[in-house]
């Protein structure tokens, strides 16, 4: 009976993390464009007591570093591609929430960073969690070059008047 228990606990906790991401009023990313970019993902789980889900919001980011949210990818798959917007500033927000089942505490990280896609480049951002450690690592692929890491920079960054404006 126990067995069963746990099992009918799992099961809640799996249908509980993506609607805690889904929130009230934030609107499911879609795009007709060109998938060029790939969410690949790894989380561990790290007890059977805690669950952990990720989702991405996409901005895009005007002239001010003001974010017009387009919306919120929700990452159920180790690969997830989708289209986002090229040769202008996009600034995206990682989400990874845990449900722990015993105590129904609720843990958000936020990893975001500011990157300007560029037109025939394809990207790869590699986000993982393991053992309380969150991490992204977003990499461009132009036509006949080597990946590259792209720079994490921080919506600050963006502001007219700050160094550390895009250098990509």
């Amino acid at each position: 009976m126990s067995s069963l228990l746990n099992d009918i606990r799992c099961r809640f906790i799996l249908l509980l993390v993506p609607a805690l991401l889904a929130g009230c009023s934030v609107k499911t990313y879609r795009s007709d464009l060109p998938k060029n970019f790939r969410i690949n993902t790894v989380i561990h789980k790290s007890s059977t007591f805690r669950n952990t889900g990720l989702a991405v919001d996409v901005h895009l980011l005007n002239a001010r570093c003001e974010t017009d949210l387009l919306g919120r990818i929700y990452v159920d798959d180790p690969k997830t591609d989708v289209g986002v917007p090229v040769d202008r500033p996009v600034y995206l927000d990682f989400i990874f929430v845990s449900k722990y089942a015993l105590s129904g505490d609720l843990s958000v990280v936020r990893w975001q960073t500011v990157m300007t896609p560029h037109s025939g480049s394809k990207y790869d951002a590699d986000v993982s969690y393991n053992k309380g450690i969150y991490n992204v690592v977003i990499k461009e692929t132009r036509r006949g070059s080597a990946p590259r890491t792209i720079a994490h920079r921080p919506l600050e960054s963006c502001r007219p008047g700050k160094a550390g404006g895009d250098s990509e």
